[in-house]
């Protein structure tokens, strides 16, 4: 499953008493002075104001929703190496990937950049995307694989599930059963809920790789 990102509405000190007072009042869900706020730091190019006001357009969060508007300032704080932004856009045209060329790609190039600002689920979606392929995006079984390792690598236990199941159950050139215990432990140790049937099932199948 694609997720978007949510980030609670964030304050950094950093920022100064602006963003703090801008938080306050959309804790107290004052939410036009609170979108006021954040629209004019977002001007002044101020990221995280502009990734929050995305959220608050994004997902309808006291204003009226506003899909367009939302991915222009995730867009303007993705280009500032924002990895929230990067990967929130990225899911937007990953929506539209299996019916559009030029999303395909806008997803791919994006969920890349998140990759590459340690976004663990931007990885786990750009492997999926590699690995079920659609008439837009060139299936890629070994580009799968890699980016689902660096998902795994930042922590996604989806990525570790899909490892799992890939190792265990997939195209016969890429099974490899030790990989797939391994990796459907890991999954089960963060609470994965398929985690422990699959493991059951490997265990069942292939007895070796579940001795100690």
């Amino acid at each position: 499953m694609r997720v978007f990102l949510f980030i609670a509405i964030v304050c950094v000190a950093l920022f100064g008493e602006s963003l703090k007072e801008a938080k306050a009042l959309y804790d107290q869900k004052e939410y036009k002075s609170a979108y006021e706020i954040y629209l004019k730091l977002a001007k002044e190019g101020n990221v995280k104001a502009q990734f929050n006001l995305a959220l608050m357009l994004d997902f309808g969060f006291g204003v009226n929703k506003d899909e367009k508007e939302a991915m222009k300032w995730y867009y303007k704080a993705a280009n500032s190496h924002h990895g929230p932004s990067q990967y929130n856009l990225a899911k937007h045209y990953d929506l539209d990937s299996s019916t559009d060329a030029s999303a395909a790609t806008k997803a791919k190039i994006w969920y890349e950049k998140a990759c590459e600002n340690e976004m663990a689920k931007a990885c786990t979606n750009l492997a999926l995307l590699y690995y079920n392929g659609n008439k837009n995006f060139k299936k890629n079984n070994q580009k799968a694989i890699e980016f689902f390792t660096k998902g795994s690598e930042f922590g996604d236990e989806t990525a570790n599930i899909n490892l799992g199941l890939i190792y265990g159950w997939g195209e016969s050139d890429l099974q490899d059963k030790l990989k797939a215990y391994n990796y459907l432990k890991e999954a089960i140790k963060s609470g994965e809920p398929k985690a422990g049937e699959y493991m059951e099932r490997l265990c069942t199948e292939t007895k070796w790789v579940c001795e100690e």
